[in-house]
């Protein structure tokens, strides 16, 4: 085997393969990175002649280690299974049959990009969501080359070319050569694989001034502050503290000004990073999610494994109109809720006609939702209320005066939240999809497939006796579920042994 069959990934068929050589300076800076921090107090106690020898060893170890990694980690199809083989001392061999691949994703970080190569994360049936193997450096057609022989067609690796924003119209790929497929540079799509949804730029504007992550940055901003201040001396603290006692309101006025648009900043610059060119494309019978900037994620998400949608429309969001989608599949429930993520941002008013494009099967109810009886309403006040009553109690019996008048803010907020849970709470039935919606601090619709449900519970508690009302609860295979509280008795009833009629789990 020569070396520019190495560079190319084209070692004989049937034979265990290497990663990319590229792996050894991925895996050099990935084991570098651990040891940093360290580095970095090296040379901050040991001088710099000390510290710079000592990081020039620790360095050449992480080469040295990454190198032996690249020797001693093969992979090969065999007896339709992937075999990983890995261990530099302690030999490991793992392997997974093509049947039990749910999906293989891609990634590519700078340095993947440097080389030409993506890093393939294999996901199998029933995992935790986390790869069950990772080959972190291969090339695009030998990515391409895995998922045809394990019975994964091929599937782009790079931005699809094609429409515009929102639901778009099928983009027609390359064609097949010798009945195999073509492997594709990035940019390329697999064969008849539509795009059916773009985020433009504006939506991730939005995505970011809508999302929480704006109060995330400020926290962090302010912790950072705290951080910086305990590393400074105590007289350079105090005379930071005198200067900031002297600025006028104004001045106080402009620098929260400047934190919020510097934490809007950094908030969108990260949105950005994370869904920049996000498209989905179908693929057969599976969905291609691809994001990133910095980092490209291609996701795969088998559409016979979805057995729900989720929709989630935060206040803010709710008020512009916009909403956002994750799906609920069967052995990802695991999954951090990025990975989870369908779409990030989307018009509430677009979804009749954005759900089926995406999840077919899954269509937006076409009637309102049967909303909780009236006797229910004032139900959805109990609980937010006893939670707001031990702050009320709190500033009631403070000492300031003026505590007392905020006492009734806690309380006004508890009457808001009961009232909008009880008017987002609703159920809807149609043809095999059950939809459920309620509402915590945001408000939540799972649309769930009747058959996919594994398992329905109707609780019902001495106060809601009294009145008639149950709460009822359904949970997919993802581990997740939904519960409305207080609907009619003989509604829950009649959901359950609706469940029981389609067949729990099937």
């Amino acid at each position: 085997m020569t070396s520019d069959e190495v560079l190319a990934g084209r070692e004989p068929a049937g034979e265990p393969r290497h990663l990319h050589p590229g792996a050894v300076l991925i895996e050099a800076v990935r084991a570098a990175r651990g040891a940093v921090f360290g580095l970095i107090a090296v040379l901050a106690s040991a001088g710099l002649v000390v510290g710079l020898a000592i990081a020039a060893v620790v360095l050449l170890g992480c080469a040295v280690f990454a190198y032996l990694y690249w020797r001693s980690t093969t992979y090969v199809v065999r007896d339709r299974s992937l075999h990983l083989r890995t261990g530099i001392v302690a030999k490991r061999e793992q392997v997974v049959p093509a049947s039990r691949i749910s999906a293989l994703d891609t990634s590519r970080g700078i340095l993947q990009r440097i080389f030409g190569v993506v890093a393939v994360q294999v996901q199998t049936a029933g995992g935790s969501g986390k790869a069950e193997l990772e080959l972190r450096a291969v090339t695009f057609a030998e990515a391409e080359r895995l998922r045809h022989e394990l019975g994964h067609r091929a599937g782009s690796a790079g931005p699809p070319a094609g429409s515009a924003a929102g639901v778009a119209a099928a983009v027609p790929a390359g064609e097949a050569v010798g009945g195999k497929p073509t492997f594709r540079a990035p940019g390329a799509l697999a064969d008849d694989a539509p795009v059916v949804f773009r985020l433009t730029p504006r939506q991730i504007v939005i995505t970011a001034l809508t999302s929480p992550s704006i109060a995330v940055v400020g926290a962090a901003l302010a912790g950072a502050g705290g951080i910086a201040q305990d590393a400074l001396s105590r007289d350079t603290t105090e005379a930071l503290a005198d200067r900031a006692t002297q600025l006028s309101a104004s001045a106080v006025v402009v620098l929260a000004i400047l934190f919020v648009v510097v934490a809007t900043v950094i908030s969108v610059v990260g949105t950005a990073l994370l869904y920049g060119g996000f498209t989905i494309t179908r693929d057969d019978d599976r969905l291609r999610i691809r994001r990133g900037i910095l980092t490209e994620r291609v996701g795969t998400v088998p559409l016979d494994r979805v057995h729900g949608v989720r929709v989630i429309e935060s206040p803010l969001r709710q008020l512009l109109g916009f909403a956002s989608v994750e799906a609920e599949v069967a052995g990802y429930a695991g999954q951090a809720e990025v990975s989870r993520m369908l779409v990030p941002l989307v018009r509430t008013a677009d979804l009749p006609w954005v759900l089926p494009q995406i999840v077919p099967g899954y269509a937006w109810p076409d009637a309102p939702l049967e909303p909780v009886p009236a006797r229910a309403r004032r139900r959805y006040l109990t609980a937010p209320l006893l939670t707001a009553a031990v702050p009320a109690i709190a500033l009631l019996l403070a000492p300031i005066g003026a505590a007392k008048l905020l006492a009734i803010l806690p309380l006004s907020l508890a009457v808001v939240l009961g009232l909008a849970a009880a008017r987002a709470a609703g159920w809807h039935r149609a043809d095999g999809i059950l939809t459920l919606r309620w509402r915590t601090f945001a408000r939540r619709t799972l649309l769930a497939s009747e058959h996919r449900l594994q398992f329905a519970d109707a609780v019902t508690n001495p106060l809601q006796r009294r009145a008639s009302l149950a709460t009822f609860g359904v949970r997919l295979s993802s581990r997740r579920g939904a519960r409305v509280r207080h609907l009619d008795e003989e509604v829950v009833h009649d959901l359950l042994a609706r469940t029981a009629e389609v067949g729990v789990g099937g």
